[in-house]
Parts: structure tokens; C-alpha cells; sequence
């Protein structure tokens, strides 16, 4: 049997809303406990990244951050994946070598129109959420679950 090319299509998690500088936006200690609850839920699914290509915005940095301990794969920032397009993020899912997990930590719309484009589901990418998706030998994408981080108060 192929080994298998999965993907872990993160969006950020809760930011401060209202900033000086969109790309420049932190987290909000609510965000930093979703990261880790979601860090958390992945652990125990036995999802794992090998490599990790994120955006360059503060919100994705400080959502790995958060995640550490879980996270020690090295991090690359792309660019592109700030404010992404479809193609943006498939160039990344594309690159995912066979037996290898990948995740892309970036923004929405991208990541729900990458699913759906991928995979034909919707799904609503919630901030922290997480999609767990798999290539199959066909290489047609398929989700196999999406991660949400438990309501906080």
C-alpha cells in the first residue's frame, strides 16, 4: 500500500479585531487557548506534522506559537499565504510528498474555498479550526474530519 499524503489546513486562530495593521494583529488570550485546545485534539488523532508553510501574519505565528509542544516541526512563512488564493494554497498541498503530513496554517476565505475546491465539501473554517484531509491514490483530495477548538467562555 502507497503511503499516504495528508494535509492539516489550519486557520488561524481569534485575533484582535481592531488593529493598526491587519497583518500585524495578535491573538487574544481566547485565541491562544483555542491553538492549544486544537493542538491538543490533534495529538490525540495521532496528526502530526513533518513540515509546517505558513503565513507571514502575526496571527499565524502566534497560533503556532501556541501550539508548541505539539508543533516541533520547523516552520517556513510564505507570503503568498497571507490573504491566499486557491492556487496559493494547492502549489502547498501539491508539494505534500507521499508518507509526509503537512500543515498550512492561513487565512479564510482561503482555506474554505481550498477545501471545497479540493474536496467538493464545505465546511465553515471557524477561526482555529482544522482540516484533516488525505490524497488518495487517484489524487483526489478527501476530507476525513475538521478539528474545532472547544467554546471557551
Amino acid at each position: 500500500m502507497a503511503a499516504v499524503r495528508r494535509v492539516l489546513l489550519m486557520r488561524h486562530a481569534e485575533s484582535i479585531p481592531n488593529s493598526t495593521s491587519d497583518h500585524g494583529r495578535p491573538l487574544t488570550e481566547r485565541g491562544k487557548k483555542q491553538a492549544r485546545d486544537v493542538a491538543k485534539q490533534l495529538d490525540q488523532l495521532d496528526a502530526h506534522p513533518d513540515r509546517i508553510v505558513l503565513s507571514t501574519s502575526k496571527r499565524t505565528r502566534d497560533t503556532l506559537e501556541a501550539m508548541i509542544g505539539f508543533v516541533d516541526s520547523t516552520a517556513q512563512s510564505d507570503e503568498q499565504l497571507y490573504l491566499p488564493t486557491c492556487q496559493d494554497i494547492l502549489r502547498h498541498m501539491d508539494s505534500c510528498t507521499p508518507g509526509e503530513t503537512l500543515m498550512i496554517l492561513t487565512h479564510n476565505p482561503g482555506c474554505e474555498l481550498s477545501i471545497y475546491q479540493t474536496t467538493e465539501d464545505y465546511v465553515a473554517m471557524k477561526e482555529g479550526s482544522c482540516a484533516i484531509l488525505h490524497c488518495e491514490a487517484d489524487g483526489k483530495w478527501k476530507l476525513d474530519t475538521v478539528v474545532m477548538p472547544h467554546r471557551s467562555e
